[in-house]
């Protein structure tokens, strides 16, 4: 069940535990309250039907439980999804998945807090 406002522009929605997706109803978010793995599938599917284009949040602790789920819709290039953290922090679902999004659409991890030898892009402010 989704609580939505009418449209059939790219849409807003939240997966996740009721009590923590209430809060996103304010803004106008779409409200897919999942407390169990099987209600989370059944989330993102109604999600998946809204127009392309739509923004899809995902509490971390509900996204652990479906992600081979959110990786295939991701991959249809239907929408976007974002991992955000619940009330106890983050565990770091989603900054591995931008990490992971980020090294798919340009080939490196520009994430890493490795340096390695990689050169100053910009060399001459060095001293600034």
């Amino acid at each position: 069940m989704s609580i939505e406002p009418a449209g059939d522009k790219g849409q807003l929605h939240a997966i996740g535990p009721a009590e923590v997706i209430l809060p996103f109803r304010a803004a106008g978010v779409i409200l897919h309250p999942a407390g169990t793995a099987e209600e989370a599938r059944k989330a993102l599917a109604e999600a998946d039907g809204s127009p392309p284009g739509s923004l899809i949040l995902v509490v971390e602790e509900t996204a652990a439980a479906i992600m081979p789920e959110i990786r295939e819709m991701e991959a249809a290039a239907r929408h976007a999804s974002l991992i955000v953290p619940a009330r106890e922090g983050s565990a770091g679902l989603g900054m591995e998945a931008m990490r992971s999004a980020i090294v798919r659409s340009v080939g490196v991890d520009l994430l890493s807090n490795e340096r390695g030898s990689t050169p100053n892009a910009n060399p001459t402010n060095e001293n600034q």
